[in-house]
C-alpha cells in the first residue's frame, strides 16, 4: 500500500514538473469591457510568440482596479484614469500603482437605424443624458419618447461620457436602461427604435446608426487630429511590488510594432500617436 502511495506521489510530481517546464508564464488581466476583447485577441499571439498565457475577466474598469488592489489580477485594464479614492485605497494597502497609457479610444453615440436623426451637438446630448429633454421631436425627430441606455457604475466608459457630455455631475439615470457592456448597449439600441446609447468606437457595427457629434464623424483620423470631441486614454495598471518578468514582457509586446498594429486594427489609436 505504501509503495503504491509513493509511486502515485512520484507520478504526480513528475506531472507538475513537466507542466512547469513547458516554459509558459501566466498573467491575469481584469477590467474594461472595451479593452478585454483586444487582450483576448492578443493572447493567442503572446502564447505562441513569447510563451505567456493570459487569463481575462471583464467586469468593468472599476472592478479591475479593485481586483488589482486585492491581488486577484496582475494587470488592471482600465478605460478611465484610476479614481482618487481607489488610488488612496491602494496606498493604504501597500500597493504601489504603476500607470501605462497604451492607446486612445473614441466614444460614440448610437441610435436605432430607423431613427432619422444623424447629428447631435454636445449641448443636445447633455439635454438627453441629463433627462432635461425626453422626446425626439425636440431635435427634429419623430414625436416619440427618448429611451436612454447607459452603462453601469463600474464602467470607465460611463465615467468619461459623464465628464465629457454631462459635466462634473454624474448623469441622471432615473428611468434609464442600464447595461454592463458595450455589446449590451448595442443589442438594446438595435432592438428599440427610440433608443440612444454610447459605446467604444471599436464596437461599431452596421446594425445601429452612429451619430455625428457637432457635425464631426467619429473616425480614427478625426480622433488623431482632435476634431472629434469625445475620446479618452486607455490604461494598464500594475502593482510595482508584483511586476514580474511576464508582465514586463507583455507590456513590451503591446508597445512593439506588432502590438501597436493589433491595437490599430481594433479601431483604437496606439499610444504615441498624438491627438492635437
Amino acid at each position: 500500500m505504501i509503495n503504491i502511495l509513493m509511486k502515485f506521489i512520484i507520478f504526480m510530481t513528475i506531472l507538475i514538473l513537466h507542466g512547469c517546464s513547458s516554459g509558459y508564464e501566466q498573467i491575469i488581466i481584469s477590467g474594461s469591457t472595451t479593452i478585454i476583447p483586444l487582450i483576448q485577441e492578443v493572447s493567442n499571439i503572446t502564447k505562441a510568440n513569447i510563451k505567456i498565457n493570459i487569463i481575462t475577466t471583464s467586469n468593468g474598469s472599476i472592478t479591475g482596479l479593485n481586483d488589482l488592489i486585492i491581488g486577484k489580477c496582475d494587470i488592471s485594464a482600465s478605460s478611465t484614469k484610476i479614481p482618487e479614492d481607489i488610488e488612496a485605497l491602494a496606498l493604504e494597502r501597500g500597493v504601489k500603482i504603476r500607470e501605462k497609457v497604451f492607446a486612445k479610444d473614441l466614444i460614440v453615440s448610437i441610435v436605432n437605424r430607423k431613427n432619422p436623426i444623424n447629428n447631435l451637438g454636445l449641448t443636445e446630448l447633455k439635454a438627453i443624458f441629463s433627462g432635461a429633454k425626453q422626446n425626439w421631436s425636440d431635435f427634429g425627430g419623430n414625436k416619440k419618447p427618448i429611451v436612454v441606455v447607459c452603462r453601469n457604475r463600474f464602467s470607465g466608459t460611463k465615467e468619461i461620457w459623464d465628464k465629457k457630455v454631462i459635466g462634473s455631475n454624474p448623469s441622471f439615470t432615473n428611468g434609464f436602461e442600464i447595461r454592463s457592456s458595450n455589446s449590451g448597449i448595442l443589442a438594446y439600441v438595435e432592438s428599440n427604435p427610440n433608443a440612444i446609447g454610447y459605446i467604444s468606437f471599436e464596437f461599431i457595427n452596421t446594425e445601429v446608426k452612429v451619430l455625428k457629434i457637432n457635425n464631426i464623424k467619429p473616425s480614427v483620423e478625426n480622433g488623431i487630429h482632435g476634431r472629434y470631441p469625445i475620446y479618452r486614454n486607455l490604461y494598464f495598471y500594475m502593482d510595482e511590488n508584483r511586476l514580474t518578468p511576464a508582465i514586463k514582457k507583455f507590456l513590451v509586446f503591446m508597445m512593439s510594432d506588432t502590438g501597436r498594429e493589433i491595437i490599430k486594427k481594433s479601431g483604437l489609436i496606439p499610444s504615441g500617436v498624438k491627438i492635437n
